[in-house]
């Protein structure tokens, strides 16, 4: 429990049209954080449960999923908070819908030969009874491909400043680089002894047939 922390990655399919995914970082580490990754985890997995049962649908709606997730966390007290990023694949509908609940860095949509910052300045779930959160919908191409890290891939990059940081993450993008295997090689991940911060790693990708 020394080296496990709150960073999390999951996906599921909602129903025949839609899936979604998302990935966490709660705050802190060890053992506690990554009790509070499983229980936010469990949070999710009922709330699927929930639409399968017709019982709810929050599921289906990234912003009121984490007005939901705030709720529980700020209730249990746990004095732990979370940041995270969540969105619906709607494969029908050629769209994907998402909250951001104070994750960064932002995500990062490469699509039509060009990149899409996913800005959004909200706060995490668990820190604030007042917190409000968007769901944002954004129109998929039939290619593209969504890149997203955790903060502490920024605690290994060697650029100095954030935004030259930001734009090296970019830039990877651009040249291809979206595969979570291909990016470990290409900074040399696995050959850092003593990681700062977990690194997670997330990508969702899809091509023309």
């Amino acid at each position: 429990s020394m080296h496990m922390s709150g960073d999390f990655v999951d996906y599921f399919e909602i129903d025949a049209h839609r899936q979604g995914f998302y990935i966490m970082d709660v705050s802190g580490h060890g053992a506690s954080s990554a009790f509070v990754a499983v229980l936010v985890k469990s949070s999710i997995n009922n709330a699927l449960a929930n639409y399968h049962a017709g019982s709810g649908d929050s599921i289906c709606e990234p912003a009121r999923l984490f007005a939901q997730l705030n709720a529980e966390l700020i209730h249990d007290g746990l004095d732990k908070h979370a940041t995270i990023f969540y969105a619906v694949l709607n494969k029908d509908g050629r769209e994907m819908q998402y909250a951001n609940g104070g994750y960064f860095p932002f995500p990062i949509l490469f699509a039509d030969g060009s990149e899409q910052i996913l800005e959004s300045r909200t706060k995490p779930v668990g820190l604030f009874g007042t917190a409000a959160y968007t769901t944002m919908t954004v129109p998929l191409p039939d290619t593209f491909e969504l890149l997203i890290f955790s903060d502490g891939i920024l605690d290994i990059l060697p650029e100095e400043s954030l935004s030259t940081k930001l734009d090296r993450l970019v830039e990877m993008g651009r040249a291809g680089l979206t595969n979570p295997g291909d990016i470990r090689k290409l900074l040399k991940i696995d050959d850092i002894r003593e990681l700062p911060d977990d690194i997670a790693i997330l990508t969702v990708t899809r091509r023309q047939t």
